[in-house]
Formats: C-alpha cells, structure tokens, sequence
C-alpha cells in the first residue's frame, strides 16, 4: 500500500508582466513618455534633443518592482492654490497617481533657444478598455 500524493495547489493566477513593474494602473498602462526641444535650422531640416525619454516597451519577470510610496510624503512638494494634489488623490481614483524619478540630459548646447525652437511631450498609453 502507497500513500496518494497531496493533490496540486491550485494553479496560481498570472499576473501580468508589468503589473508593479511599470507605470501602470488596472486601466492604463503607459508605454512611452518623451520631453524634448526641436530647432529648426532651415525649411527642411531641424535638430532634436531629448531631455528625457522614459520606454518600457518590453518589461520581464526578472525586472525589479516599482518602489511604493505614501503620498502623505509629498503633498508638501505639490502647494494647494485649488485643492492641489491631496484633492485629487481622494477625489481618485487611487490607484492613478504616480512618482516618477528620471534623470534629464539638460545639456543641449548646440541648439540654442529662440524663435524656431519648440519644446514638447509626447506619450503612448496601453489599455484594455476602450478610453477615447
């Protein structure tokens, strides 16, 4: 007589890949985010300096977690002329705020600001649900 073998734990449920690991609530996931300045030198041609490009394209398993952080922490940094960001965490939903620490290359000499420059963001964003 042999004892049966303990039946299998439940299959666990997957967790997406980039759950916690990019920027990202239930809803939205965003993709890309760029700040950059464009100069044009003549009709044809113009230069591009990125100061911060944020893709998160391709996340793994083997990436690390995003660092949680308590927003009491940094109402401060976000003074309150209307409400301020304490009035729209609560208002919510929650889980749509995030703290975002980059490094900006603010080194764009070559380029210099005048009249053809042009300063701009651009963004992607993921979701599941139709959102437009």
């Amino acid at each position: 007589y042999e004892p049966l073998a303990p039946p299998p734990a439940p299959a666990a449920t997957a967790v997406p890949v980039w759950q916690d690991r990019t920027i990202a609530s239930s809803k939205l996931r965003m993709l890309e985010y760029s700040a950059f300045m464009e100069v044009q030198r003549d009709l044809d041609n113009y230069s591009k300096h990125l100061f911060v490009h944020i893709g998160q394209t391709n996340p793994s398993y083997s990436d690390p977690l995003l660092e949680a952080v308590d927003i009491r922490q940094i109402y401060d940094k976000f003074p309150e002329k209307k409400g301020g960001l304490k009035e729209l965490y609560e208002k919510g939903p929650q889980n749509a705020f995030f703290l975002v620490k980059f490094w900006a290359d603010l080194n764009s000499s070559g380029m210099l600001d005048g009249p053809g420059s042009f300063y701009g963001v651009s963004s992607q964003y993921s979701s599941i649900e139709n959102m437009t």
